[in-house]
């Protein structure tokens, strides 16, 4: 499913963002809303159109129907879907401000439209007989554009930032890495697939405390990811028609504490600079960090 909510991520609003102005405006520019507002629906309409040629052509459709899958992939599927919800609201929000709309009127259409537009991949998962419209992941798309709105809402600006973390991993076993490319092929497409490479960040930098400090755009940054994940629900699967068991691995759940970078806080003055730091942040590159899985094993990275 995360990659399906990727596609919107890179294909739907973010034509919209770099279409926007790089400086926020205070009356309402109606050339530039329907510039942003054209953007928005060819690429809802573009990208509603590449997912179901890509996911749900080649399997039959059936009545709408629901599946729980609340407890598959350690949750990582989940925070993906928070993730993907905030990330369209910001975006769809920087380009409503860009166009002159309000900022109350911008942060809350943002992220209803961020909601219902990723939502909108539950009701192609509905009917459809290989997957299911899915209620946990309606609520984590809630919890992220929620998140978003509730903080613009409240501060008017986002004080903690959701980030997108990813960090190949070396698979020793043939037998692992060959399944781990039947799940999330190879690069580039493991990267918005690899559950097991991964992570959400929630992140605080110091310019929140201290705007004026040379140093505001560090930050601190606690991360969640999962490791062993060769399965949905467990590490049974078959490969090239013989059955393998790998319950012995434990799948685990990582937490991190580590540094960050606001970018938007470095100096720019040519205005693509400034949409890539924009885009930018919401990644959170590779960065030292300290790390403790659910196993209770403790690991301190250089890159993570």
């Amino acid at each position: 499913m995360i990659q399906k909510i990727s596609f919107y991520v890179f294909f739907l609003f973010l034509p919209a963002f770099v279409l926007a102005q790089h400086q926020e405006l205070d009356s309402f520019q109606p050339k530039k809303f329907t510039q942003i507002t054209l953007a928005f629906t060819s690429g809802f309409a573009l990208t509603q159109t590449a997912l179901y040629f890509a996911w749900y052509q080649s399997y039959p459709q059936q009545g709408f129907h629901f599946r729980d899958d609340l407890h598959q992939w350690n949750g990582s599927d989940k925070m993906g879907h928070a993730f993907s919800a905030y990330a369209l609201s910001d975006m769809l929000y920087n380009g409503l401000r860009y166009t002159g709309v309000q900022k109350k009127k911008s942060a809350i259409f943002g992220s209803l439209t961020g909601f219902m537009a990723v939502n909108s991949i539950e009701i192609m998962d509905g009917f459809s007989a290989q997957w299911g419209a899915s209620m946990s992941d309606v609520a984590a798309n809630a919890l992220g554009s929620g998140f978003f709105l509730a903080q613009q809402l409240l501060f008017d600006k986002q004080i903690v930032m959701l980030k997108f973390g990813f960090r190949p991993r070396a698979i020793s076993d043939p037998i692992l890495q060959a399944r781990s490319n039947e799940l999330f092929g190879s690069f580039p497409a493991h990267i918005i697939k690899d559950y097991n490479a991964s992570s959400i960040w929630a992140c605080l930098h110091l310019h929140q405390f201290r705007p004026q400090s040379k140093f505001g755009f560090l930050g601190l940054a606690l991360g969640i990811g999962s490791q062993n994940l060769y399965g949905a629900e467990d590490n049974k699967f078959k490969l090239n028609g013989i059955e393998y068991d790998y319950s012995s691995i434990p799948r685990v759940h990582e937490y991190m504490l580590g540094l960050d970078i606001d970018w938007t806080k470095i100096p720019a003055k040519k205005p693509w600079l400034k949409t890539t730091f924009k885009v930018l942040n919401y990644i959170r590159i590779p960065l030292p960090a300290l790390q403790m899985n659910s196993q209770g094993e403790f690991s301190a990275w250089l890159l993570r």
